[in-house]
């Protein structure tokens, strides 16, 4: 399964994030588009959820991004064709 540059930066910080994972909103702020976003969990490497989360004393819905176990696979061989020096995939420009 190949990644984009994009995909293989959120999947990384996806891991960083650890078991709580990422509010999509910040996902967004880092430059991570909704459909990107999307994309990983339709494919199976990422998760989407919403959650309730209080903040300043009111309950606010929250979408939460966390990291499967094949979004770890798909990055750690990603990162393994890298080392070896395997040029990455890349997507085709428009």
């Amino acid at each position: 399964m190949s990644l984009t540059a994009e995909q293989r930066r959120a999947l990384a910080m996806l891991m960083r994030a650890g078991l709580d994972g990422a509010s999509q909103a910040s996902l967004m702020a880092h430059g991570f588009c909704a459909s990107m976003i999307a994309g990983l969990a339709n494919r199976g490497l990422a998760t989407l959820t919403r959650e309730k989360v209080r903040i300043g004393g009111r309950l606010v819905d929250v979408g939460m991004v966390r990291i499967t176990a094949a979004g770890r696979d798909a990055l750690s061989s990603e990162k393994l064709m890298l080392d070896s020096g395997a040029a990455p995939s890349r997507a085709p420009r428009p």
